[in-house]
């Protein structure tokens, strides 16, 4: 994910040249008073330095997070998505997301399989979601209602594979999923298929943020749903 990094220097020089702005750096522990000359030069100096070090830096490893451990925190992390909510209106969320799951794995059984998914969603069944958790060497399937569970699923089938520290964070804090889109630390077997996961993660961040699940935004993700439906059974 570094790859695309935009040095300092960059940025400073192009604030620079390409506006009016006068730009001002500081490192760490540096302290600017405004009028006086701003230590940027010398704080770009240090970030380069930084940066060239890098590569001669021991790398930091994970930990190993005991199953036991993973398993506690992802049932908290249920009774999170359940608190203070009606159940219906959650239990519909949940199937909706479900059937979008389904689909997206592109399983095979052709009419038959399409109109099965049809008929889980209709009864509020939930599809669990697949992980492959790396430093376990295990997969395991994760239920909204009742959490983290081993599984016998090869890797290839899982959605996505993730280690059990990054996996037991997002578990451990309702902000904690969405934090693997920025630090990059899973792999999404199939395009698309992290949704079956981190689609509990976002409603976990939301409800942090004080945005509770409604009928209304239901209504829309539902109508989404029906779209699908009535496409895969040639009705629309």
């Amino acid at each position: 994910m570094n790859q695309a990094f935009l040095g300092l220097d960059e940025v400073e020089r192009a604030f620079r040249e390409r506006t009016r702005a006068v730009p001002v750096l500081m490192y760490p522990g540096d302290e600017w008073t405004m009028g006086r000359p701003a230590p940027t030069a010398d704080a770009v100096a240090r970030y380069l330095a930084d940066q060239a070090s890098l590569p001669t830096r021991p790398l930091a490893k994970a930990t190993t997070v005991a199953r036991e451990d993973l398993a506690e925190a992802s049932r908290g992390f249920c009774r999170l998505l359940c608190e203070g909510s009606d159940e219906s209106r959650v239990r519909l969320s949940w199937a909706a997301q479900s059937y979008r799951q389904c689909r997206g794995r592109g399983q095979a059984g052709g009419i038959g399989a399409q109109v099965r998914d049809v008929v889980r969603l209709a009864r509020l069944a939930v599809e669990p979601a697949r992980v492959f958790v790396t430093d376990h060497g295990a997969s395991y399937l994760f239920h909204p209602m009742r959490g983290l569970e081993l599984a016998t699923l090869p890797r290839e089938s899982c959605d996505i594979e993730v280690g059990s520290e990054s996996l037991h964070y997002a578990f451990k804090f309702p902000w904690g999923g969405q934090t693997l889109m920025i630090n990059g630390r899973f792999h999404e077997l199939r395009p698309g298929a992290r949704e079956g996961l981190f689609s509990y993660f976002h409603m976990a961040a939301n409800r942090s943020a004080g945005r509770v699940l409604t009928w209304g935004s239901l209504a829309d993700d539902l109508a989404r749903n029906a779209a699908r439906v009535l496409a895969l059974l040639g009705l629309s």
